[in-house]
């Protein structure tokens, strides 16, 4: 999973890899604790109040990390991304 929104929500949840970038995101108040992922680096970045530009930056760095941790033959079954070179 990369990514987690609720309907009628107040965010999207990511995973920004590691707890102390999360901490730091919360801390100058660009995300929130994400409710329900404390742990891993996840934070939720508020709807309203986070550019959709930067929501969209967050969403797939979350995905490319994600994605980088599967097996090979996970990855393989996937389908090649706009800015991905097949080998």
């Amino acid at each position: 999973m990369f990514a987690a929104y609720t309907e009628g929500g107040k965010g999207i949840s990511v995973t920004c890899g590691d707890g102390p970038t999360a901490q730091r995101l919360v801390q100058q108040k660009r995300a929130e604790s994400a409710p329900y992922l404390k742990r891993g680096g996840w934070v939720l970045f508020p709807w309203m109040t986070t550019p959709q530009d930067e929501l969209r930056d967050w969403i797939e760095a979350s995905y490319s990390r994600v994605r980088a941790g599967l097996s090979a033959e996970a990855e393989v079954s996937l389908p090649v991304r706009a800015n991905q070179t097949m080998h």
